[in-house]
C-alpha cells in the first residue's frame, strides 16, 4: 500500500458507466412497489492503488513525477481481502452487464483533473 494513504474499497467504475446506468433507470420507469427501495449498486471490478500508480507510470510518463513513490511501503493486499459489493440489480434492473476496464476509467478521471488543472492555472 502507499504509505499514509487511508484505508478505501479497491472498487471502480467509469463515469460513463454511472451515466448509461442513469439512463437505463431512467428507460426502466418505475418499479413494482417490491423492488422499489433496491438500491442499485454498480462496481466494475476492483484494482489496488500501486497496480494504479505503476500503470499511469507507464501510460501517462507525463505526470510521473507527481505520481506517489511506491517504495517503503507495505506490499500490497490482495484484492480478495477486501468485501466484494453485490451488483445483481445494475444485472436484472438495468441490464448492465459490461462495464469499461480500469485502466480506461482512471487514465480518463485523470485526464479529467489534468484539464480542470490546466484552465485553473489559466485564470
Amino acid at each position: 500500500m502507499i504509505p499514509n494513504a487511508p484505508p478505501f474499497s479497491p472498487n471502480y467504475v467509469h463515469v460513463a458507466d454511472v451515466a448509461r446506468a442513469h439512463v437505463a433507470a431512467l428507460r426502466v420507469g418505475p418499479l413494482d412497489p417490491r423492488r422499489r427501495r433496491k438500491r442499485v449498486l454498480l462496481v466494475a471490478g476492483y484494482v489496488l492503488w500501486p497496480e494504479v500508480v505503476a500503470h499511469l507510470s507507464e501510460a501517462m510518463p507525463g505526470i510521473r513525477e507527481r505520481l506517489p513513490s511506491l517504495a517503503g511501503g507495505p506490499g500490497p493486499r490482495q484484492v480478495s481481502s477486501f468485501a466484494r459489493l453485490e451488483t445483481r440489480n445494475a444485472r436484472e434492473i438495468l441490464g448492465i452487464e459490461e462495464y469499461k476496464g480500469w485502466k480506461e476509467a482512471i487514465e480518463d478521471a485523470v485526464k479529467d483533473m489534468l484539464r480542470v488543472e490546466s484552465r485553473m492555472t489559466d485564470l
